[in-house]
């Protein structure tokens, strides 16, 4: 289980990365919230991966904090960020992180990223470590030839020496011999004694003739850079250029004109008065393959990375444009002839080919490739909707039973292909495919573990579209139907401003027609009709009122002046100017904050909330010996924000979210209709801003809101 710092200051989001984390099998430690938390922490637990934010709160921001820890961790980064300028993305750059995941992500997104910067950084680890390995192994190998080489010359030193004394000791030259032929013959490198003036080989081990494939009588009598060593005549590394042969890589040609990747070693050798070269070498042939699959593999995850990384910042317009490029990058560095993907149908009755990259000189088959049936191709879908890769190394080979997926594969010319589901939240949605035309392919398990990946990438993207495209068509059929319901409530309330109109009419005649039979009716009767009266004037007017109230709420957000910018201190002045009699006989103070800001609004809506919260402060001040109002502003750098506050009697916490419903009153008796508070909340949000209560009943009351700032527009 992958260990995973998350840095991030926001408690709530880190809290929710550190649930999904632990939800994809991620164990999470610790959270840090700050850039020197994190340093501390990331030292401490060492975890194998730091999920930073870049934009800390703090002296240190995610990318110092992630600059430090790499002075003391080796640890793969990648950074959480909900901007993209270009600055920022310069600086994290120079950090080496391994992904950037952009705010707000899904868990699909977040699990890909990271398991792509874990295996990268195992795979760099791992490369780091072969590389050590490999460079031990060569000085072992090249200590261990050295010592044979000077086994040999010692051997031949002590040959030479029995030669000069055979007459007197015959059985011990016999013996020596005995003992050099055997250190010839059976030391695991091949070797060779060369003639250095005429370069002809005299002499080769069973090692040497295997590599060379030949038999030893064959070798005997060659030219050594026919078969070692290629070179021209004159141009001999070691005879003619006096070029030190040490434990250096050269090539071994052998009977299929195939180059042998060799190290050699090369030294002197005396035998009887004549001197002669030995040389010594291995076949490496197999650490140079496994150093070029593991380059290839790094050149792989290197595209997918970039790949990754370009997908997240892509915007909906472009990603049929990126996939298209990514099947491109996929199938020239793959040496493939077709890359495609063919997408499924919802019910999963049909296929279309929707996206495909040739090679050049390859015809393209995507027009051809149109609502297909999948009814038409049983083995294959089969093999699909178990999420199993299709792997055909050699089309004619294919099963009876496919007779259908043959017919169309050799229509279209194709040897060799591998075919990976595309899966997306547990549901085929298609498949990518490879195709060789040209000639047969093999690809190996390897091979077939990064096409995965790749393919697993083009889902990522594909989903995403499905997601953006989903929410662009909700967002504009919101806007149709709000703008829909506006024109309802519009309608609505106009209409039904017309019979109170009507009603208030036939009011004034009935008072005129009362007052002139006035002798024909007793004081009770006139009474009587007159409360009538009275209680039908008001209930018309009070609906009057909250019909007006509700044309009011209507027009905002449609009907409006165009921002400017302005004082937000101008907007205070004119406010109070309206409400002076007001504050004057009600016997308030009112206290305006210093160093106001300058505000992007429509200037005459702010105004009206202004207007709005004073009278509603001044509404219910209660009784107090010194009733106060307060203007302001709080220029706090996380989030700054404007204000109206009294201490007056309060709101209870409960009600706080009550008080902005339309024609909602604390009070029922006391006047308005409720609608001023529901007017105000709905401005400030057409100007993008925020409106909550800080209150407590009996402790004054402090309405908070945002608004956007000049600068920031």
């Amino acid at each position: 289980m992958a260990k995973i710092l998350v840095v991030e200051d926001e408690s709530i989001v880190a809290m929710d990365i550190k649930n999904r984390l632990m939800r994809l099998g991620y164990d999470v430690p610790s959270i840090a919230y700050a850039g020197e938390e994190a340093v501390e922490k990331a030292t401490k637990i060492r975890p194998d991966l730091v999920l930073m934010d870049i934009m800390l709160r703090g002296e240190m921001d995610g990318i110092e904090a992630v600059r430090q820890i790499h002075e003391r961790l080796d640890v793969p980064v990648v950074y959480l960020t909900a901007f993209s300028d270009e600055d920022t993305l310069q600086r994290a750059k120079i950090t080496g992180p391994f992904a950037y995941i952009i705010k707000p992500f899904e868990d699909r997104e977040l699990h890909v990223a990271l398991e792509i910067a874990l295996y990268k950084h195992r795979m760099e680890k791992y490369l780091k470590e072969s590389e050590e390995e490999l460079r031990k192994s060569r000085d072992d190998l090249e200590i261990r030839v050295q010592e044979r080489t000077a086994e040999l010359a010692a051997a031949n030193k002590n040959l030479m020496e029995e030669i000069a004394e055979r007459n007197k000791v015959e059985k011990a030259l016999q013996e020596s011999e005995g003992r050099l032929k055997k250190i010839f013959d059976t030391v695991q490198a091949g070797v060779v004694i060369i003639d250095p003036r005429t370069h002809i080989i005299i002499d080769a081990n069973p090692v040497a003739a295997n590599m060379i494939g030949l038999e030893k009588d064959q070798i005997i009598g060659s030219v050594c850079h026919e078969l070692i060593c290629p070179a021209e005549i004159g141009r001999c590394p070691i005879s003619d250029l006096k070029q030190p042969v040490d434990g250096s890589e050269r090539l071994l040609i052998n009977t299929d004109k195939m180059s042998l990747p060799i190290i050699k070693t090369v030294a002197p050798i005396s035998l009887g008065d004549l001197d002669y070269l030995i040389e010594s070498f291995i076949d490496i042939s197999a650490l140079k393959q496994a150093e070029e699959a593991l380059h290839h593999k790094m050149q792989f995850e290197n595209i997918i990375t970039t790949l990754s990384t370009n997908f997240i910042n892509l915007e909906l317009e472009r990603i049929d444009d990126g996939i298209n490029d990514a099947l491109e990058r996929v199938g020239r560095f793959s040496d493939i002839d077709r890359c495609y993907i063919f997408q499924f149908s919802d019910d999963m009755t049909k296929m279309d080919n929707t996206y495909e990259w040739c090679a050049e000189e390859i015809v393209a088959q995507i027009d051809n490739l149109k609502d297909l049936s999948t009814q038409d191709f049983p083995w294959w879908m089969n093999k699909l909707c178990l999420f199993e890769n299709i792997y055909i190394p050699r089309v004619a080979d294919i099963p009876p039973e496919a007779g259908a997926e043959k017919d169309i594969l050799e229509a279209q010319s194709i040897q060799s292909l591998i075919a990976i589901p595309m899966i997306s939240e547990g549901r085929l949605i298609g498949y990518i495919g490879f195709d060789s035309v040209r000639s047969e392919k093999a690809w190996s398990d390897e091979d077939i573990k990064l096409l995965k990946i790749a393919g697993e990438l083009l889902t990522n993207a594909l989903r995403r579209k499905h997601v953006e495209t989903e929410k662009a068509n909700l967002l504009r059929e919101l806007g149709a139907k709000n703008a829909e319901m506006e024109r309802f409530t519009y309608t609505v309330s106009h209409d039904l401003r017309s019979p109170l109109i009507t009603i208030q009419g036939f009011l004034g005649f009935l008072k005129l027609d009362l007052s002139k039979q006035e002798d024909n009716k007793t004081d009770a009767d006139s009474k009587k009709i007159n409360t009538d009266i009275k209680m039908i004037e008001d209930a018309t007017v009070k609906m009057d009122a909250l019909l007006a109230n509700t044309l009011e709420l209507s027009r905002i957000g449609r009907v409006a002046n165009p921002p400017e910018e302005v004082p937000y201190e101008d907007i205070v002045k004119d406010s109070l100017a309206q409400l002076a009699e007001k504050i004057r006989s009600s016997g308030i103070s009112v206290l305006v904050g210093k160093e106001l800001p300058q505000v992007y609004v429509d200037r005459m809506r702010i105004m009206e909330v202004l207007v709005n919260l004073i009278e509603n402060s001044i509404k219910y001040i209660g009784n107090r010996a010194d009733p106060t109002v307060e203007i302001g502003y709080n220029a706090d750098k996380e989030k700054p924000f404007f204000f109206v506050r009294d201490n007056g009697i309060g709101i209870d916490p409960s009600q706080h979210e009550k008080v902005f419903e339309l024609f909602y009153k604390l009070d029922k008796k006391s006047e308005g209709s409720g609608a001023g508070l529901a007017i105000v909340k709905r401005i400030l949000e057409v100007h993008g801003g925020h409106l909550w209560i800080e209150s407590e009943e009996g402790k004054g009351c402090k309405f908070c809101f945002t608004l956007p700032l000049t600068g920031n527009t």
